[in-house]
C-alpha cells in the first residue's frame, strides 16, 4: 500500500494540510514501513480515526489549514506513525506487525514551512509492506507530548515529562521532536535514571532511530524525557504548533507490549496515573489550582490564557504537578457534575470544589489521590 500527499505552499508561510485514506477491505498487517518527506517538510503524522469509509466517500481532497479544522480531527482515536524530514524505514521483528483494519479511515497530516519568496511544492510518500506469514504480535506507537513549555527572552530553559507504563514493553524505534530553539533531547527509563539515557539527540527533527539493543521497560516503570532550549529572541516562546514562533517537546516510539497487542490509548499518550509534565517551581497542589483559577479569572485572550496556564504548571514542584494532574483527572472523570468541573480549564478546575456533594463524591471515588493532593508539600 502506498499513500501520497502533494500540495503547493505559499511563499513565506507555514501550513498544516491533511488527507483521508481508506485501508483496503482485506486489511493490512504491516511488517515493514517507510516514508519520504520532500523539502520544506517539518513533520508528518498518520492518525487512525473512528470514521467509516462512507463518511469520507472516497475523498482524496487535500484539507488546507487542517490544524484549525475541527471536523477532520474530531474523530482521531490514535496515532499510527510519526515522520520527520528526510527518509526512513522500519522493519519489525519476526511475527510482529502494525495492524491496519480493513475499511479503517486514516488521516495523514503534514506540516511544512516555506521561507522562500516563491511558492513551493510539498510532498510526502508512505509505503506499507504486508506480512506474508501469520502475525502473533501487534506493534504499537507511543506518542508523548509535553504541553507546558516556556523559554524566556534571551535565555535557556528545559522542560520534562514522565509517562508511566502499565505493562512490560519493548521499545524498537524512537525519535524526539523539537523546534528551532531546541538544543538537546534525552529520554531514559525511571529505573535506569537520567544518567543512563537510551535516546539522545541534538536535532529536533532527527529521523527515527532503531534502538540497539532494544529497550525493555518493565510494568510500573516509566519513560522520562527532557528538552533543552536556547532562545536568542527578545520574545518569550511557549508550547505551540508554529515551527517559527513556538516550541515543542515530544517523544515517539514503536513498541511491542507484553500481551502481544497495543496498550490502551491512555498508556500510548501519557495519560496513565503517575504521568504528566514535571514542574520546576515550588507550588503545591493547592497553589497550582489557585494559579490556574486566577488565570481564567483575569485573562480573556485564549492564547495568553494558554501561556499563563503553562506557567502555572511549570511553577509547580515536581511531585505536586504529577499529583495534581492525577487528582484533577479523577475529579473530572468521576465527579464532574458534583464538583462542577469546568470545560474551560480542560478539567483542571471545579466550580463547586468545596461543596458537600463534591467532597462526598471525591471521598467515595478519589479518596487516596485527593488526600495526597491536599497534603502535598514541596521540598524547600
Amino acid at each position: 500500500m502506498r499513500v501520497e500527499l502533494r500540495w503547493r505552499l505559499a511563499p513565506a508561510s507555514e501550513e498544516y494540510v491533511c488527507r483521508y485514506f481508506v485501508v483496503p477491505d482485506a486489511g493490512l498487517d504491516v511488517v515493514r514501513a517507510g516514508y519520504e518527506l520532500g523539502p520544506r517538510s517539518h513533520h508528518l503524522l498518520l492518525w487512525s480515526t473512528s470514521l467509516g469509509a462512507e463518511a469520507v466517500d472516497g475523498s482524496e481532497q487535500v484539507i488546507r489549514n487542517c490544524d484549525r479544522d475541527a471536523e477532520s480531527h474530531a474523530a482521531i482515536d490514535g496515532l499510527l506513525l510519526g515522520a520527520q524530514p528526510g527518509a526512513a524505514s522500519f522493519s519489525f521483528p519476526s511475527g510482529a506487525a502494525l495492524r491496519l483494519r480493513g475499511g479503517q479511515v486514516l488521516l495523514v497530516e503534514q506540516h511544512a514551512i516555506n521561507a522562500a519568496t516563491e511558492p513551493a511544492e510539498v510532498s510526502a510518500t508512505l509505503s506499507f509492506h504486508p506480512a506474508r506469514a501469520p502475525i502473533s504480535m501487534e506493534v504499537g506507537l507511543l506518542h508523548y507530548y509535553n504541553w507546558a513549555i516556556h523559554v524566556s527572552p534571551a535565555s535557556e530553559a528545559t522542560t520534562r515529562m514522565r509517562c508511566a507504563l502499565p505493562e512490560n514493553v519493548r521499545l524498537l524505534f524512537a525519535h524526539g521532536h523539537m523546534h528551532a530553539r531546541g538544543t538537546s533531547f534525552r529520554a531514559w527509563t525511571t529505573q535506569r535514571g537520567e544518567s543512563d539515557p537510551f535516546y539522545l539527540s541534538s536535532a529536533g527533527d532527527a529521523v527515527p532511530t532503531a534502538l540497539v539493543p532494544v529497550v525493555d521497560v518493565p510494568a510500573g516503570d516509566g519513560i522520562e524525557f527532557e528538552c533543552a532550549y536556547a532562545n536568542r529572541d527578545a520574545l518569550s516562546v511557549y508550547q505551540g504548533l508554529s515551527a517559527n514562533e513556538d516550541e515543542m517537546c515530544s517523544f515517539t516510539a514503536f513498541y511491542l507490549g507484553a500481551a502481544g497487542r497495543r496498550m490502551d490509548l491512555s498508556a500510548e499518550v501519557c495519560a496513565e496515573r503517575g504521568s504528566g509534565v514535571i514542574g520546576q517551581g515550588a507550588l503545591d497542589c493547592h497553589g497550582i489550582e489557585s494559579c490556574v483559577s486566577g488565570v481564567l479569572a483575569t485573562i480573556a485572550d485564549p492564547v495568553l490564557q494558554m501561556h499563563a496556564t503553562q506557567d502555572c504548571w511549570l511553577a509547580g514542584c515536581a511531585s505536586a504537578t504529577l499529583t495534581f494532574r492525577d487528582f484533577a483527572f479523577c475529579r473530572a472523570t468521576h465527579c464532574a457534575e458534583a464538583c462542577g468541573v469546568t470545560a474551560q480549564s480542560a478539567g483542571l478546575l471545579a466550580a463547586q470544589a468545596s461543596e458537600p456533594g463534591c467532597l462526598s463524591c471525591l471521598q467515595s471515588s478519589c479518596a487516596a489521590i485527593s488526600q495526597s493532593c491536599a497534603t502535598s508539600a514541596c521540598e524547600v
